[in-house]
């Protein structure tokens, strides 16, 4: 039974009631009118169709539209009695909340100024509108249908205006949950797992404790986790009842949703909702084209984003923006990015950066699948220094050396180390310096120090090493100069704070100015100073590796300075490749017309035109101050004419070798370096010893092997470097031919053919048959002789046998012997025709062999082989017979042995059938206790009949014993 009560002004009119769910029956009705304040009953049927707790809504159709009533039960096998307490349901609760008034309008509050405030009649009261300096009250009109709102107050003063939007949920629930559907974010891996708080609100003035809440369907995927009770919702409160687990084990959308139940005390009554519950497991992930965006000063106007798609379905591309107002991103098209696809490009439209710290910012790209955040970071592009590799807590750009007394003209060595907390490496574009120094001045060649080559990686530190120059200035008061080393974005200074000492070194090195390549040479070298004070001299040394000074370390005294030349150090240096090779201004130019050396042995040297060089010399001081002084001088190169071979004539596919003398007229070895030929033939080769080292004033052989396959002639350029002397090639000329010869017999006649054909053959037979032959050369070259093989594709034994045909040397118009030998009774056929392969000069060539029997030697030869054919099947005949009589021979031992034991057998069968004549029970007892069988025998007194014993009965028992 339920009551309906009408507690309007105007009656109530219900038209039908109805129910989705089988649980219940309702009844048709006609129409029921409730007069104000009065009430009637309708009668529901509860028809469960399974056991638990459900809650289902009943909707009433009245003229004031559909009310929902939610009917709680819980239905069970037994037959016991479930105790419920009547509830009464109120369908309408007054409901008023507030607005905050902005900001901009409490000052005309403040001045006590009317607010003039707009709203939807329909929506809200009119009965009644308070506000105070802070907040507007309105009240929700009673006949409200329940539903989703969205609606807009607008509030004016004298001055300024604002307008609020508001969203409005009206449901006959006193609880609402915070979200009308919980949608879970998207889970994209198996081993992910996410938690979703469920929050109810009680927007009324009563308290309600929780019941019971259960999800509708609960799966391995989605499960809820319940507060412990008891839980309580105080009047106008959010409240947490739980959390939902979501876990990604299998991929899939999955729909449920959340029932709670609860009970109040103050208005007494008992409600269930639900709570609608989606979410989805997809495998997969957006992978952005940078974990990180940085950007700094030197960064352009517009940053390009991208990402790829590595689900397996297509996603779209919602919205894209950074939540800073410093960004902005160009506008998106809804998009669509296929799997494994690039997205189009998302354009962040950089700040101008005005600060010095950084910034930090997110780009946030929505898509339907998930959201893809990525951190932005700008960097103000600031490097710093620091005097050591541990970074100090505070970070400048700016740093100062105290380097006290120092002699004008003089260098020395700073480092420090430089920090770069840009995404950009930091690269020095430019140096500024005071008048009073300078950087890297006459220094540029020690260890290869240049400024323009230093790079500070990005998000590093590295160290940098300069030389500074403290020049000549006019006057001794204390100075302050500064280097500033400038990059793309940022920069940093050193400043040097000193105190002059006007003076400078004077340097003479007194050897040959006219420097040759391929000399030793030795000098010495004096100073003097015009400094007004003592200086010791701590070192002498040049850049250059192959100089070698030996100092003797003078202290300068001042009576001594004006002008007068001390001895400073001893040097010498060889002037070979590794001198040459640091001086990048060492040009060669023409040769020169005169030549400075005369025609030796085979090669020619000359001069090649010079070129001025300069040789620093430093003289150290103290504390590491040093001084550079150069000191200039001519260098010339020799040169080695080019040289042409002409070979002659050589055989084609032989390796011919040669050699020849290198002179060296220098004070140096002299290392020639054979180079690789371009362009070289394929039918031609030529190896040489690659390196030949010759000694000072001596002299040395190189050989190379030369070789053309083919007839023709020989062209080329093998060049030669040298570690004194300019290069030069060596022109090999030379003519190939291929050998020339021919074979003659013993009567000294040319032959082309090897023949074995004499009436008297017949004396051969079963002996060798000897001929005697010869290669004459009748080339223009040396040939060498070997035999490769004599074949017959039909011949499995080869009837010849061949000698001595091994020559490695055979000169022009000689000629070499040979003999081949063949044995008659291995020709099958009256003719044979044979190749013999000879291979002359590593060639190949194929010389014919024929081989004739006369007819009486051939008959002969045929009687022969009959004879031997019967003399070879008659010994191949008695090895099988002699076997198969063998075999008989063990057959007939066999036999009488198996005849032997098979008499002696039935003897013993026979003697054992007699006995069991006599007694069968004895016999019958002894088989029974040897084979262990159960049961008794009868006992035969008169003897058994003869006539019983037979066949079957004498293999019984003979199966018996031999078992």
């Amino acid at each position: 039974m339920v009551e309906i009560q009408n507690t309007g002004s105007d009656p109530l009119t219900v038209y039908d009631v109805w129910s989705a769910s089988r649980d219940f029956l309702v009844p048709k009705m006609e129409g029921i009118t409730v007069a104000p304040s009065s009430h009637k009953n309708a009668t529901i049927y509860f028809t469960p169709s399974e056991e638990g707790c459900f809650s289902t809504p009943i909707f009433f159709s009245t003229n004031k539209g559909e009310i929902p009533y939610t009917v709680t039960h819980c239905s069970h096998y037994a037959t016991k009695d479930f105790h419920i307490n009547t509830l009464r349901y109120m369908t309408n609760t007054n409901c008023s909340f507030s607005v905050k008034i902005p900001p901009q309008l409490k000052m005309s509050l403040q001045k006590k100024l009317s607010i003039g405030v707009n709203f939807d009649g329909n929506l809200f009261s009119l009965d009644q509108i308070d506000y105070d300096i802070n907040r507007v009250f309105l009240d929700i009109k009673y006949n409200i249908k329940p539903g989703y709102y969205l609606t807009f107050v607008h509030m004016e003063t004298q001055f300024s205006m604002a307008t609020v939007p508001l969203f409005i949920s009206l449901s006959q629930r006193f609880l609402q949950p915070l979200q009308p559907v919980i949608t879970v974010p998207l889970l994209t891996k198996p081993n992910e797992t996410m938690y979703v708080d469920v929050v109810l609100v009680n927007p009324t003035a009563g308290n309600f404790a929780l019941i019971s809440s259960s999800l509708y369907k609960e799966s391995s995927t989605i499960k809820f986790e319940s507060l412990p009770p008891p839980l309580v919702f105080p009047r106008h409160c959010k409240t947490v009842i739980g959390r939902l687990k979501i876990t990604g084990d299998t991929e899939g959308q999955f729909d449920t949703s959340l029932v709670v139940t609860y009970e109040g005390i103050n208005p007494p009554v008992s409600q269930t909702i639900d709570i609608p519950i989606k979410a989805s497991v997809l495998y997969g992930y957006l992978k952005p084209s940078e974990e990180e965006i940085f950007i700094s000063k030197a960064s352009q106007e517009t940053h390009t984003f991208r990402f790829i798609n590595m689900f397996k379905q297509p996603v779209f591309i919602l919205e894209a923006y950074v939540n800073s107002t410093l960004f902005s991103v160009k506008p998106l098209l809804v998009n669509l990015v296929d799997p494994d696809d690039e997205s189009p490009n998302v354009v962040i439209n950089l700040p101008k950066i005005t600060t010095d710290k950084k910034i930090h910012a997110k780009l946030i790209v929505q898509t339907n699948a998930t959201t893809l955040t990525v951190p932005i970071i700008v960097f103000p592009g600031n490097v710093y220094i620091f005097e050591s590799h541990h970074l100090g807590p505070t970070r400048t750009n700016t740093m100062n050396f105290y380097s006290g007394n120092v002699l004008c003209g003089t260098s020395t060595n700073y480092s420090l180390f430089v920090f770069n907390d840009n995404p950009d490496n930091f690269k020095i574009r430019k140096v500024e310096c005071t008048p009073g120094i300078s950087l890297n001045k006459n220094v540029m060649s020690l260890n290869k120090i240049k400024w323009q080559d230093f790079v500070c990686k990005k998000f590093s530190v590295a160290k940098f090493n300069f030389f500074v120059t403290f020049n000549q200035v006019s006057s001794s008061k204390p100075r302050q100069d500064t280097i500033t080393f400038i990059g793309e974005s940022s920069q940093f200074s050193v400043t040097f704070l000193w105190n002059p000492v006007s003076g400078n070194f004077e340097l003479e090195c007194q050897f040959d100015k006219n420097v040759i390549v391929g000399r030793h040479y030795e000098g010495t070298m004096y100073v003097s100073i015009s400094y007004p004070k003592y200086v010791k001299i701590f070192g002498v040394d040049s850049f250059h590796p192959c100089v070698n000074v030996s100092s003797a370390n003078p202290f300068i005294k001042p009576e001594v300075m004006m002008g007068n030349m001390q001895f400073l150090a001893n040097f010498s240096f060889d002037a070979d490749s590794n001198f040459v090779k640091n001086y990048n201004n060492f040009i060669h130019l023409l040769d020169q017309d005169s030549p400075f050396y005369e025609d030796l042995s085979k090669f020619d040297f000359d001069m090649m035109n010079f070129s001025f060089c300069k040789l620093y010399m430093f003289i150290y001081l103290k504390n590491n101050f040093f001084i550079s002084i150069p000191t200039c001088f001519s260098m010339q190169k020799m040169r080695m004419h080019d040289r042409d071979y002409n070979f002659g004539i050589i055989p084609a596919n032989v390796v011919s070798n040669y050699s020849r003398t290198i002179n060296n007229i220098l004070d140096l070895p002299i290392e020639f370096t054979f180079n690789e030929i371009p362009d070289l033939p394929d039918d031609v080769s030529i190896t040489t010893d690659g390196t030949v080292v010759v000694p000072s004033m001596g002299s040395a052989q190189f050989n190379f092997h030369l070789m053309k396959k083919t007839k023709g002639f020989i062209d080329i350029y093998l060049p030669v470097s040298s570690n004194a002397t300019e290069s030069l090639s060596l022109h090999f000329i030379a003519e190939v031919v291929e050998p020339k010869f021919d074979l003659v017999n013993e009567k000294g006649n040319v032959i082309s053919t090897l023949e074995f054909n004499r009436s008297d053959d017949r004396r051969y037979i079963g002996r060798m048959w000897f001929q005697y032959y010869y290669v004459r050369n009748f080339g223009k070259t040396e040939i060498s002789l070997k035999l490769n093989k004599i074949s017959n594709p039909n011949l499995k034994n080869h009837p010849y046998i061949v000698s001595d045909l091994n020559c490695e040397l055979l000169r022009p118009g000689m000629q070499y012997p040979f003999i081949v030998g063949v044995n008659l009774m291995r020709i099958p056929k009256r003719k044979l025709d044979l190749n013999v392969n000879i291979s002359v000069n590593n060639i190949d060539y194929t010389i014919p062999m024929k081989v004739v029997v006369s007819e009486s030697s051939a008959a002969l030869l045929s009687f022969l082989r009959k004879i031997l054919i019967i003399i070879f099947a008659t010994l191949g005949l008695y090895s099988p017979f002699m076997s198969f009589v063998e075999f008989f021979k063990v057959r007939r031992r066999f036999l009488k042995i198996v005849n032997s034991k098979k008499k002696s057998k039935d003897q013993e069968v026979y003697s054992l059938s007699l006995s069991v004549k006599i007694n069968v029970e004895t016999q019958f007892e002894f088989i029974k206790e040897e084979v262990d069988v159960g049961g008794r025998f009868v006992i035969v007194d008169p003897p058994v009949p003869e006539s019983l014993i037979d066949k079957r009965s004498i293999a019984t028992l003979e199966k018996l014993l031999t078992s």
